[in-house]
């Protein structure tokens, strides 16, 4: 998408989030629909360790499954 483009959505969602705040005045206004726009980034964050993983290998030491269809998953 070229910027003109994506500049002009923009303004739009802006001037319509600013109309949805009921004409609201003031700094306040504005900030609240600054606020309900999403950002357009994610942030991820490696996590050190797998709590899942973890509990599932508790239960998997107090009960084995009869058939072992999922022992190469709990090896890896």
């Amino acid at each position: 998408m070229d910027t003109k483009k994506q500049h002009e959505l923009e303004r739009v969602l802006e001037e319509t989030l600013h109309d949805g705040v009921q004409h609201a005045k003031g700094p306040d206004a504005q900030e609240e629909a600054r606020e309900r726009i999403t950002a357009p980034y994610h942030y991820r964050v490696k996590a050190e360790r797998d709590p899942i993983a973890e509990e599932t290998a508790i239960i998997r030491r107090m009960a084995k499954e009869p058939d072992g269809k999922y022992d190469e998953y709990a090896e890896s």
